[in-house]
This record gives structure tokens, C-alpha cells and sequence, in this order.
């Protein structure tokens, strides 16, 4: 989890303001391609902030999903024997 600080909270306002400034200016100049990939360059890099959800490493070991695993029979050989719990 990331903790809020002043100097977090200037720096997005600046970040904030310059991104969007160039994408004005880029939307403004007939760049319309370039506003676009400013703006989604600017956006994708955001959901680091907000992502709070811990990756798998980063899991509690009395995770339920780490702990189910399907039983197989021999019968059922082609069901995958791994499950990928994060999707």
C-alpha cells in the first residue's frame, strides 16, 4: 500500500497537470494521435498507484485459493492438473 504524502500529492498534481496540458496542446495543434497515446501513457503508469491488490508472492500462506487444488481421478487425465487462481 502506498501512504499519501504531501510531496505524493504535489507530485500528481503536477504530473496531473502537465500530461493534460500536452494533450490540450497536442489536441489543439490537429496531433490528435499523439493526445491519445499522451493520454494513455499517462493513465496506465495511474493504476500502480491504485492497484492495492497483492500479487502472489506477496499472499498470506491461509489464502484459500492457494490451499484448493482439484483431486483427480485416473479417469480424468486430461483436466489440467494446475490452476491459475488469478485470473
Amino acid at each position: 500500500m502506498i501512504t499519501i504524502t504531501p510531496k505524493l500529492i504535489v507530485t500528481y498534481l503536477l504530473m496531473t497537470a502537465t500530461v493534460f496540458w500536452a494533450v490540450a496542446v497536442a489536441f489543439n495543434s490537429g496531433y490528435t494521435l499523439v493526445g491519445i497515446v499522451l493520454l494513455v501513457l499517462w493513465w496506465l503508469p495511474m493504476g500502480l498507484f491504485t492497484n492495492s491488490r497483492p500479487t502472489t508472492g506477496q499472499r498470506k500462506k491461509d489464502d484459500s485459493l492457494d490451499d484448493w487444488s482439484p483431486t483427480l481421478t485416473k479417469d480424468e487425465s486430461w483436466f489440467p492438473t494446475t490452476i491459475d487462481n488469478d485470473l
